[in-house]
């Protein structure tokens, strides 16, 4: 089994970077290597804020009640509702995480792009 998830990580990371590729390579034709970088903070913002969400809304102050009606409806799930809520956030973590590590990657190599050339 530890075998398959290696594979199956494998592949989602590939799969994402090939996804992410072709941006890339429209960014750079457009703005060269500062183009590319500003997509991978781009990736790595929007990863994070997927991230920061997990567990629930993240909003402004003064909207409260938001933040309110999730605690409710957390509250009043059962044990078994909230483990299978706790592997669905697991499993979208699992993307986030190759997201942010390909908006990095992007980053890393706008920047070292830009100042090598």
């Amino acid at each position: 089994m530890g075998r398959m998830m290696r594979r199956s990580n494998f592949m989602i990371g590939t799969a994402c970077l090939a996804a992410a590729a072709f941006p890339a390579y429209f960014a750079y034709q457009v703005a060269e290597w500062p183009g590319v970088a500003i997509l991978g903070l781009l990736i790595t913002c929007l990863a994070l804020r997927v991230e920061l969400e997990s567990e629930g809304p993240v909003g402004h102050p003064q909207s409260t009640g938001v933040h309110a009606a999730s605690l409710q409806g957390r509250d009043s799930m059962s044990a078994s509702e909230r483990a299978a809520v706790r592997a669905d956030i697991a499993v979208n973590m699992r993307g986030a995480r190759i997201a942010q590590a390909a908006g990095s990657a992007f980053l890393v190599l706008g920047i070292t792009g830009f100042f090598l050339s």
